[in-house]
């Protein structure tokens, strides 16, 4: 994308109404001249004039008409090739008044910004001008269309960036969403692609965002190039592209979409020393078979794109008779509902009660989280966060309930500075190297004690990387934070992890409490554990105790805590401030 062009360059559709004829009207009686018309640069370099007025008859010779239909004599068309620097008056060597006067032709080069854009012409065919090139007066008037023409370039520059995507130059999502309906809306049948580029995050995280950005400016002029005069092209999301296709049949479709595909290819990317090859994977719907909705369209289209990437096969379309589609289709509409609920009001927290056994009282809570439903509704996380665990909407919601865990200790600490608040945390936490450095920020930010609030990991995240995983938590213990293995006892490596892991708590899954008053294998292991997890200095959490006798058990054996439905159910935060310490 030639950015100078799309800085100091008109768009040939930019509308100037009638404001700039009135004002070249009013210009040429003040300065007497028969013809007075503009002539702006285009994207690309080209000349095209914009405006043009001629003078009523009495004002000027009428000599020359036809030759002066495109805006004047040769020597005029010179001179707008290539305006001066300065307003200069040009002698015509083919042209003369009645009384035998060559007319003069005043070029008056415009500029926004410090950039030239065009060039103002008045033709004077009644002998020279009484004023000269540099005069106050073309001074002024220059002064007026300029202003006129910047005004219009910052009208322009805002409509850009209201319909399109200032790094690629394509539409953004809602004009392409737009543009997409009201074809839909005039045409019988389509195509719509979704385009999405393997491994991007790979180069943003290795190469930084800056040259990850540059490469997806390329390879976006690469499709263009690919794509132009067949269809229109918008960004969906971060490296997400779609393409509509009008008229264009599923078979054209995937010839288009394997040409683009081996367009992509040709870049090559250093990456950990190695070359790269781009790749992409694209999802084709047809309209009207594959939906008929810009919503039903997009969602199908991406859930062929994810076929794609699943498969490796690069180019799909979408099946509606395939049951593993239909269910990607399902996965797709909690994927924007999650995205809608991180980005406006529809995530809270609720609070289950943690009591410490030897004293019953009861300063820790579990942060649970829950989504809006439409119709008011609490959404329990089993519904989505199986989803969200498959992309980086994952990471998004643990970011999120660690900021709301933060604020919600700020308040909360202002009543009670004894809170404490568990918080869980995903797999994909590891995997972000400036965590800890934004948790800093975060906390830095707030009056909240490190201390107070502790990080519960599964056995199942941290066994995908042990070494990433010690680090990342040596990390943030270092910080004042605390960290808790959850659901111990149900992987396949719970020694290894304890060995291996630094850790504060230890929460023992409730399958081993749940039958604890009955189970004497049950009995055996936990008290046998609660033992070792006080010679190792780590304290410990019992899981769903429903009932007293349970409690008594875990106070004989020493456990440090119980949690679960008989020691309370989960509450919203406002709550806790009524409940007993």
């Amino acid at each position: 994308m030639n950015r100078e062009n799309e800085t100091f360059g008109f768009d040939s559709r930019l509308e100037f109404g009638d404001e700039l004829p009135t004002l070249l009207a009013v210009i040429c009686r003040l300065t007497q001249a028969k013809r007075g018309w503009i002539t702006l640069r285009m994207p690309g370099g080209v000349c095209e004039r914009v405006a043009g007025v001629d003078m009523p008859e009495g004002q000027g010779s009428e000599d020359g008409g036809a030759e002066m239909e495109h805006g004047g004599c040769p020597c005029c068309a010179e001179s707008e090739a290539l305006p001066p620097a300065t307003a200069t008056f040009i002698t015509c060597t083919q042209h003369k008044d009645e009384k035998g006067r060559p007319w003069i032709h005043a070029c008056i080069p415009l500029s926004v910004d410090g950039h030239s854009v065009g060039v103002m012409n008045l033709l004077f065919a009644d002998g020279e001008p009484s004023f000269g090139p540099d005069s106050e007066l073309l001074t002024m008037v220059r002064r007026v269309i300029e202003s006129v023409l910047e005004r219009k370039r910052l009208e322009e520059r805002l409509r850009r960036s209201a319909d399109y995507d200032s790094l690629t130059g394509v539409y953004n999502r809602r004009r392409f969403q737009e543009k997409l309906a009201d074809i839909l809306n005039r045409t019988a049948r389509g195509t719509l692609l979704f385009i999405d580029f393997d491994n991007f995050k790979a180069i943003n995280d290795n190469l930084g965002h800056r040259a990850g950005d540059k490469l997806l400016g390329e390879l976006i002029g690469s499709l263009r190039g690919v794509v132009e005069g067949r269809g229109f092209l918008g960004r969906i999301g971060g490296d997400e592209f779609a393409l509509f296709l009008p008229e264009a049949t599923i078979e054209e479709a995937k010839v288009l979409g394997a040409a683009i595909e081996r367009v992509f290819r040709r870049h090559r990317v250093l990456l950990d020393g190695r070359r790269v090859i781009m790749t992409a994977s694209i999802g084709i719907a047809e309209f009207p078979t594959s939906g008929s909705t810009v919503e039903q369209l997009l969602a199908r289209a991406d859930t062929a794109m994810y076929t794609a990437k699943r498969t490796g096969a690069h180019v799909h379309v979408y099946d509606p008779f395939q049951l593993e589609e239909v269910a990607t289709t399902q996965e797709l509409l909690w994927m924007t509902r999650i995205r809608e609920a991180l980005e406006g009001d529809g995530l809270l927290l609720y609070a289950q009660p943690i009591r410490e056994l030897r004293s019953g009282s009861v300063s820790r809570y579990e942060l649970l989280l829950r989504m809006r439903g439409d119709n008011g509704e609490l959404i329990s996380p089993k519904a989505f966060l199986g989803v969200a665990e498959k992309t980086d909407l994952i990471h998004r919601i643990d970011l999120w309930v660690v900021k709301e865990a933060i604020r919600l200790l700020e308040q909360m600490c202002r009543h009670r500075s004894d809170i404490c608040f568990h918080v869980n945390l995903s797999a994909k936490i590891f995997t972000d190297s400036s965590f800890p450095t934004w948790l800093s920020g975060q906390l830095s930010r707030s009056r909240v004690e490190a201390s107070r609030l502790l990080f519960e990991i599964t056995e199942t995240a941290a066994i995908e990387d042990y070494v990433r995983a010690r680090d990342f938590i040596h990390q943030v213990r270092a910080m004042g934070f605390r960290f808790a293995l959850d659901d111990f006892g149900i992987g396949f490596s719970s020694l290894y992890s304890l060995k291996y892991l630094p850790l504060d708590v230890l929460k023992i899954d409730g399958v081993f409490i749940q039958d604890l008053a009955h189970s004497r294998v049950d009995q055996s292991l936990v008290k046998g554990l609660t033992v070792s997890m006080r010679e190792l200095g780590i304290q410990t959490v019992a899981e769903f105790v429903e009932d007293e006798k349970t409690v008594e058990i875990l106070q004989e054996y020493g456990v440090t805590y119980a949690q679960g439905f008989h020691i309370g159910r989960p509450m919203p935060i406002p709550e806790i401030l009524d409940q007993p310490a």
